[in-house]
C-alpha cells in the first residue's frame, strides 16, 4: 500500500472509531453498542483497501466488524474503572490500570481474531471442517476461561476469585482469554499471519488506549480545575467536558489506530487471502439451501427476541421508594402508582429477562457470524446496516421514551423504518453503498440520539425554569441553556467534528 492511502487510513480511522466509542455509551452500551465501532473499522479497511473486490463487498468486512467487537461488551468495567479514579488518592490506581489494560488488550485483540477469521472463512483459506472445529472448541474453551479466572464469587461467603477487578460484580474476562487463545492458537497452527498480527496489534493498542484514556479521566476529575494553564483547566468536568467520554473516545482513537497499524502490517496477507473471494465475485455459500434455511430461521430468531421489549415487568413497591427517593417521580405519582405495584415480581419474569439476556449474544453475535463464514450474503448486508440500524431502534424507540405526545408515533416512525430497511436489504440485495453506510454510523446515529436527548434536556430544562421565581429575557434563557448543557454541548461537537471528517475520507 503506498504512503499516501495508509496515511489517508489512519487519518480516517482514528476520528471515526474515536466517535463510534463515544457514541456507544451516549447511545446504547453494552455489546450492541460495541458493534458500530467493529463496524466502522470493517468499512474503513475494505473501503481503503483499493482492492476492488473489497470496495464492492465492503459490507462484509463491515458485517464482519460489527459482530467480533460484540463479545468484549460483555465484560463489567465499572468498578475497574473506580479502583483508580473514585476517591483521590486512588483506591488501587496500579491494579486498576494493570485492569483496564488487560480488558481492553482482550476486547480489541478478540475482534481482532473474530474479524479475521471471518475474512479467512469467506474468502476460503480455512475450510469448513476447520470452521466447525473452532466454532466447537471456542464455546468450551470461553466456558473453561471463565471458571478457572472468574469463578468463584459468593459476596455473602467472602469468596472471589484470585484475580478479581472489581468490588461486587461478576466478571467475565477469563471467557474471553479461552476465545481468543483458540483463535490464536489455531491461527498459529496454519502460520496465518493475518490473524496472529492483526489481533495482536488491536490487542496492544486496545490495552494501552484504555490506560491513556482513564489517565485523562482521572486528571479531568481530581487535578484539572486546580491547574494554573487556563487551557488544562479546560479539561476539567467544572468546566464542561465530559471526563468518561474523554476517556471512552480515547480509547477508540487508539483501538482505531491498532486496526490501521495492524492491517498495514499485514496488508499483503490480507490481499492474498482475498485472492478466492474475488476469484469468486463475492461470497459463495458452502450450500445455498442450508445458507438460506439458517438465514431464515435466525430473523424469526430476531423477531422473536423483540417479544421481551413489549412485556411490561410490573414494578415493586421497594423500587418505587427507591425512585421517589432519588426524584424520578413526584409523591403524588408515588401514591397512584404504589396502588398497583406488587410486593415481588413473579419469578417467570425473571426466567424470562435471564433467557433473553443469555440468547442475546448467540443472536446479535454467533449465528450471524456463522452465517458470513458460511457464504450468506443476505446475513452480511444485514448486519452492516439492518442490524445496527434495529440496535439503536430498540435503545431509542423501546428503552426509552421522548414525551407522552411524541412517543408513539417516533416508535411508529423507527419501526416503519427499520422494516422498510430489512425489506430492501433482503428482496433487492441492496447495499447501501460505503458512503451511504457512513452516514447512517455517523449522522443517522446523532440524528436519533439529538431526536431523544434534545427533547428529553429541553423538557427537563422547561420544568426548572417554571419552578424558579426569577424572570428570564430570551437571551439570558439561552445563555442558561448553554451553561446548564456544557458537556452535552462539547461531546457533541467533538462528535461532530470526528463525524464529519469520517464522512469526507469516504467520499
Amino acid at each position: 500500500m503506498d504512503i499516501i492511502t495508509a496515511t489517508l487510513l489512519i487519518l480516517a480511522i482514528i476520528p471515526a472509531v474515536s466517535y463510534a466509542w463515544g457514541m456507544r455509551g451516549t447511545t446504547i452500551g453494552g455489546e450492541k453498542g460495541a458493534m458500530l465501532p467493529g463496524a466502522m473499522i470493517g468499512l474503513l479497511i475494505a473501503f481503503f483497501s483499493k482492492i476492488l473486490i473489497a470496495q464492492e463487498h465492503f459490507y462484509i468486512f463491515a458485517g464482519l466488524g460489527a459482530v467480533s467487537m460484540y463479545l468484549g461488551g460483555s465484560m463489567t468495567y465499572g468498578e475497574t474503572l473506580g479502583l483508580s479514579m473514585n476517591q483521590k488518592p486512588a483506591e488501587n490506581m496500579k491494579k486498576g490500570l494493570i485492569a483496564l489494560f488487560i480488558k481492553g488488550f482482550l476486547w480489541f485483540g478478540l475482534f481482532g481474531a473474530i474479524f479475521t477469521t471471518g475474512i479467512n472463512a469467506v474468502c476460503y483459506t480455512y475450510s469448513i471442517i476447520e470452521l466447525l472445529i473452532i466454532f466447537a472448541l471456542t464455546p468450551g474453551i470461553a466456558v473453561a476461561g471463565y471458571f478457572i479466572f472468574n469463578k468463584p464469587l459468593n459476596l455473602k461467603e467472602n469468596k472471589f476469585p484470585k484475580i478479581y477487578f472489581s468490588k461486587t460484580r461478576q466478571e467475565s474476562w477469563g471467557a474471553l482469554l479461552g476465545a481468543l487463545l483458540v483463535l490464536i492458537v489455531f491461527a498459529i497452527i496454519k502460520l496465518n499471519v493475518l490473524t496472529i498480527v492483526f489481533s495482536l496489534s488491536c490487542a496492544l493498542f486496545g490495552g494501552i488506549g484504555w490506560v491513556l484514556g482513564q489517565l485523562f479521566q482521572i486528571y479531568s476529575i481530581h487535578y484539572a480545575h486546580n491547574s494554573k494553564s487556563s487551557f488544562c483547566r479546560r479539561f476539567s468536568n467544572k468546566n464542561g467536558i465530559d471526563s468518561w467520554k474523554i476517556m471512552e473516545c480515547v480509547l477508540g482513537a487508539f483501538g482505531g489506530l491498532g486496526a490501521a497499524v495492524g492491517f498495514l502490517l499485514t496488508y499483503d496477507n490480507f490481499k492474498l487471502t482475498l485472492f478466492n473471494l474475488e476469484k469468486n465475485d463475492g461470497l459463495l455459500p458452502y450450500n445455498k439451501t442450508l445458507a438460506l434455511v439458517l438465514f431464515i430461521i435466525w430473523v424469526i430468531l430476531l423477531v422473536g427476541d423483540m417479544v421481551h421489549y413489549f412485556i411490561k415487568r410490573p414494578i415493586t413497591k421497594k423500587e418505587l421508594k427507591k425512585q421517589l427517593k432519588r426524584k424520578q417521580i413526584t409523591q403524588e405519582q408515588y401514591a397512584v402508582k404504589r396502588l398497583k405495584a406488587v410486593t415481588a415480581v413473579p419469578r417467570g419474569y425473571d426466567i424470562y429477562d435471564n433467557f433473553t439476556e443469555k440468547t442475546e449474544p448467540v443472536l446479535y453475535c454467533a449465528i450471524p457470524f456463522i452465517l458470513i463464514c458460511i457464504g450468506s450474503k443476505e446475513t452480511a448486508l444485514i448486519s452492516s446496516f439492518f442490524l445496527l440500524f434495529l440496535v439503536v431502534a430498540q435503545e431509542i424507540g423501546l428503552e426509552k421514551s421522548i414525551t407522552k405526545k411524541f412517543d408513539l408515533p417516533f416508535k411508529i416512525l423507527l419501526g416503519v423504518v427499520t422494516l422498510a430497511i430489512f425489506i430492501i436489504q433482503v428482496a433487492f440485495s441492496f447495499d447501501f453503498t460505503a458512503l451511504g453506510t457512513m452516514l447512517l454510523y455517523t449522522f443517522g446515529y446523532e440524528l436519533i440520539t439529538m431526536v431523544w436527548l434534545g427533547v428529553k434536556t429541553a423538557r427537563l430544562f422547561r420544568k426548572e425554569i417554571k419552578k424558579s421565581t426569577e424572570e428570564y429575557t430570551k437571551k439570558e434563557l439561552f445563555k442558561l441553556f448553554i451553561n446548564k448543557n456544557k458537556t452535552i454541548i462539547s461531546v457533541h461537537g467533538y462528535f461532530t467534528l470526528c463525524m464529519i471528517l469520517s464522512v469526507l475520507f469516504v467520499i
